[in-house]
């Protein structure tokens, strides 16, 4: 159980005590002392749960975090290589359209 979570309760206030004039108590008195015991326990049960769900909730939204960020350094990365390898091929298609102009002024001034 979570540290957080709220002690078990062991006893409800009158539950040990005789009934009042010392008379039993009746039906209707020890299924309500019932019902309360059992729903303080599965209140602090769903609380646990909750406590739980919450926490692993924060760890799997840390992880979401620290994954985008890595997906986007990688993506990054991916971009720069990519434009590493386009970089000679850009250079050539510009000396070789810089030599076509050239080709063309001289042919153009040949005329």
């Amino acid at each position: 159980m979570p540290e957080n979570a709220a002690p078990a309760v062991d006893t409800v206030a009158g539950e040990t005590g005789p009934a009042p004039a010392g008379r039993a108590p009746s039906v209707t008195e020890t299924v309500d002392r019932l019902s309360l015991v059992q729903a303080l326990k599965d209140f602090e049960v769903a609380n646990a749960r909750v406590l739980d769900l919450t926490h692993r909730l924060t760890e799997l939204n840390q992880e979401l975090l620290e994954l985008r960020s890595t997906h986007e350094k990688l993506r990054i990365e991916h971009n720069k290589v990519l434009a590493r390898r386009a970089a000679p091929r850009a250079a050539a298609e510009a000396a070789a359209s810089q030599a076509l102009r050239v080709a063309r002024a001289v042919k153009r001034r040949m005329r």
